[in-house]
């Protein structure tokens, strides 16, 4: 005997959500609190996640813990031991974590990497691979070998 258990939810809306060991396309709240879920995207004044995956997360105030988010929008975003791709933010604290791109005003970093890191004040020990300066000199090379590339081809097709 074959059973069809439908787990994912196409919506949730309330004023308060809990989920826990769920998957749900959309959440829309005044405060969420995911565990153990993966959430499409999250729309919410506050969010707490952890042991979850999310694709978009859009909150006043967004803290992760041992948590995967592609995307995180917020006035303020913390994020615990966890993967962020990309994150865009008035404040940003980033724990034992690894990020690919902060956009930020203020930005508290320990014990953590990120690949770009955009901010105007940084705390904390940062290892990032590209910095604001990092990025006008890789744009400037690859501008330039671009040219060089261009102008060696133009060189090469009136031979």
């Amino acid at each position: 005997m074959t059973e069809s258990v439908e787990i994912a939810q196409p919506e949730v809306a309330a004023d308060v959500v809990h989920l826990h060991q769920s998957a749900v396309s959309d959440v829309r709240a005044e405060s969420a609190r995911v565990s153990q879920s993966a959430v499409n995207w999250v729309q919410a004044n506050h969010l707490e996640a952890s042991v979850s995956a999310l694709n978009m997360a859009d909150a006043d105030t967004i803290e992760v813990a041992q948590s995967a988010v592609v995307a995180a929008r917020g006035e303020a975003v913390s994020a615990r031991q966890s993967g962020v791709g990309v994150v865009v933010a008035d404040a940003v604290e980033v724990h034992a974590s690894g990020a690919g791109v902060i956009v930020a005003e203020n930005v508290q970093m320990n014990r953590s990497r990120s690949f770009v890191l955009i901010a105007r004040n940084v705390n904390g020990h940062v290892e990032t691979v590209l910095d604001a300066r990092g990025a006008v000199l890789m744009g400037l090379s690859a501008g330039i070998a671009v040219g060089v590339i261009l102008f060696l081809r133009l060189l090469w097709r009136r031979k």
